[in-house]
């Protein structure tokens, strides 16, 4: 099963989770943000407190994915920057504009138009507008300023997905000092890893505690 099919069966799906974290209001906000852009849609319903309103902690929560469906095209993120972008991103774009996946943390996936502002934006805050482009990021995490990334490996040539943080330069992440760096093959094998790990990105991180799954 791809990760397409995968979100199509669990878009209906919801998830509790019992927590202390500002995990509230990062949806919450998300719920707002898609609300105004994207009306006709009922949002709201992606976010619930089972137990009523989160005035004392711990409390719970009750989330679904936030999904727009619909052919975007991809093809706008490789005219901005002139690269030529994998057929699994294409595919993916293909049936949905823009999403937010909501497990123990919270994944904005941009539309096109959103990815190439904000890869710009960070080119243009570390004025580096004239370096070839070879990381292209596309995702923002939840409670961070870090995002995940679209990377060309330097001796492949693949476009693989990496983490990009704040905190290393574009010039940095694109080097092959990060060759080894990279979170998975493709679109698909990344999803599919934070499907089967309730959205924990990185292994080391599996004993967090601080968020707990109870239905």
């Amino acid at each position: 099963m791809t990760s397409l099919e995968a979100l199509k069966l669990e878009a209906d799906h919801s998830r509790v989770y019992r927590t202390r974290t500002p995990m509230c209001d990062d949806v919450l906000w998300h719920v707002s943000d898609m609300t105004t852009r994207i009306p006709g849609i009922d949002w709201a319903a992606c976010c619930r407190f089972p137990k009523g309103p989160p005035k004392r902690e711990p409390y719970e929560i009750e989330v679904k994915h936030m999904i727009h469906w619909g052919r975007a095209d991809a093809r706008i993120i490789e005219d901005a920057f002139e690269v030529t972008l994998p057929a699994y991103v294409h595919e993916f774009y293909s049936e949905i504009r823009e999403c937010v996946l909501n497990w123990k943390y919270s994944y904005h996936i941009l539309d096109p138009e959103s990815v190439v502002e904000w890869e710009r934006f960070h080119r243009e805050e570390e004025g580096i507008e004239s370096l070839p482009v070879n990381l292209i990021r596309f995702c923002k995490i939840a409670g961070s300023s870090d995002s995940i990334a679209f990377r060309k490996h330097t001796q492949s040539g693949r476009w693989n997905i990496t983490y990009a943080a704040l905190c290393d330069a574009t010039d940095y992440l694109q080097s092959s000092a990060c060759d080894t760096s990279d979170l998975d093959e493709d679109l698909d094998s990344w999803l599919q890893r934070l499907k089967a790990n309730d959205g924990i990105l990185h292994d080391h991180d599996r004993n967090i505690t601080d968020v707990e799954r109870v239905a």
